[in-house]
């Protein structure tokens, strides 16, 4: 049987600035990102998931577990002067919702939408992965930073 693709969708809300860049980008900003998972595979014969590639349900729950522990969170790199600060001051261990998840979140990576759709791509096709015993893969992750831009990471 021949590979099908199905597509699951999910926003949050989350701001960056980027250290080395020029333009707007470089001051400290906020995003509604859209993104969107592609997974492949074949159509399952049996169980569950027959006649499905993957149940979407389970898309959505591997997205939320990589995406939320960015939603409502700020991106800055980890080798931007301005991030240790940042960081120092809203990272408040006693004032987190989730112990670890503080409001600052210090990438190894320039959070570029470009970065971003390679990165979460990855997290999750490794769900995905495991959860179809191999079966199954992201095909590709699109993040969309603004109603007009966006970057597609391509497994």
């Amino acid at each position: 049987m021949s590979e099908v693709t199905i597509t699951r969708r999910l926003g949050i809300d989350c701001g960056h600035a980027l250290r080395d860049h020029l333009g707007q980008c470089h001051r400290p900003h906020g995003h509604r990102y859209e993104v969107e998972v592609e997974v492949g595979g074949d159509i399952s014969t049996g169980g569950s998931e027959r006649g499905m590639v993957m149940d979407l349900a389970f898309i959505k729950e591997a997205m939320r577990d990589v995406l939320g522990k960015y939603d409502h969170r700020f991106m800055i790199e980890s080798r931007d002067p301005r991030g240790i600060p940042m960081s120092d001051v809203f990272n408040d261990p006693d004032d987190q919702p989730v112990p670890g998840w503080g409001f600052v979140i210090l990438t190894e990576f320039p959070p570029t939408a470009e970065m971003l759709a390679r990165v979460w791509g990855s997290l999750i096709d490794t769900e995905v992965r495991e959860r179809s015993d191999g079966r199954c893969s992201v095909v590709s992750c699109t993040v969309h930073e603004t109603p007009n831009g966006r970057a597609t990471w391509r497994a």
